[in-house]
């Protein structure tokens, strides 16, 4: 808990139980993360415990969160380490009928904004039961929605940040806390990922 507190970072734990919502899985109600230094905001770890997750991450152009410049579904199941990067809002959904168990590190100097995804009803596109996706017509403009998986991205963001390449690697992100917890550090240097995604 020390170290946390010195690294100013916390650790969750989130548990989704499976569930349709209508024709949809169930998911979070979605947030973005303030700006810490020079246009960049807070970048997340999320690590995959137990069952399988696809996380929806958009970017919007700016300050307006109507017009949306890349929208990205990651597939992720455990043991997958996925980074949320800094300037994306993000929610997690439940696409399977098994419980979804993940944990995450953040930093725990902010609050998270879940207003402007409240008021555009939702991310800029909806996952179906089906395997469609339906764009989300509050928005003014949408892209087109790229799909990853998430062992794709641990790739090239090893490949662009060296550093990163262990957390990739690891079975138990809390444990990197006792052995390398400079590897955390990120949570509150944004600009390390500046160019990721």
């Amino acid at each position: 808990k020390k170290l946390m507190e010195k690294l100013g970072i916390r650790y969750d734990i989130t548990i989704i139980p499976p569930k349709l919502l209508g024709n949809e899985y169930v998911k979070t109600l979605g947030h973005y993360h303030p700006e810490l230094i020079n246009g960049l905001t807070y970048p997340e770890i999320y690590h995959v415990l137990e069952g399988e997750v696809h996380y929806f991450i958009q970017k919007p152009l700016a300050k307006n969160f109507s017009i949306i410049d890349k929208a990205i579904l990651i597939k992720a199941k455990a043991p997958d380490v996925v980074i949320i990067p800094p300037n994306y809002g993000h929610i997690t959904i439940n696409p399977s009928s098994k419980i979804l168990k993940m944990a995450n590190f953040v930093s725990c100097k902010f609050s998270s904004i879940y207003e402007p995804i409240i008021k555009l009803g939702g991310a800029c596109y909806f996952e179906l039961v089906n395997g469609k996706f339906v764009r989300n017509e509050n928005y003014e403009q949408v892209p087109e929605l790229e799909i990853f998986e998430a062992k794709e991205l641990a790739e090239e963001f090893s490949n662009k940040v060296q550093e990163l390449e262990e957390l990739f690697l690891e079975k138990d992100i809390y444990g990197l806390l006792s052995k390398n917890p400079k590897v955390l550090s990120f949570l509150n240097e944004p600009r390390r990922l500046k160019d990721v995604l």
